[in-house]
């Protein structure tokens, strides 16, 4: 799925999968990502048990590493940071 996003995002040079918005299939792809790079913001606001980066195991952090840094890894990462506030 993630060559799929990277080909998408790589062939139209737009921030986003449907072009320059957001749409649900950004929001679809980054909610099933984020159990794979549980960005900072998974849990603010909602839940405390959700393990930071430098709490999983390093196999694991070194596996998904790679797909963190693809267009769509940081895609999946820039939406929850600049798209995911609950506020203070």
């Amino acid at each position: 799925m993630f060559d799929r996003v990277n080909k998408v995002l790589d062939e139209q040079s737009q921030p986003f999968l449907g072009g320059a918005t957001l749409g649900a299939d950004d929001i679809i792809f980054a909610a099933h990502s984020s159990w794979l790079f549980f960005p900072k913001e998974l849990g603010a606001g909602t839940f405390a048990r959700s393990p930071t980066w430098g709490m999983l195991p390093k196999r694991y952090r070194e596996i998904t590493k790679n797909w963190r840094s693809t267009l769509a890894g940081q895609m999946v990462l820039r939406l929850y940071k600049e798209h995911r506030d609950f506020g203070p």
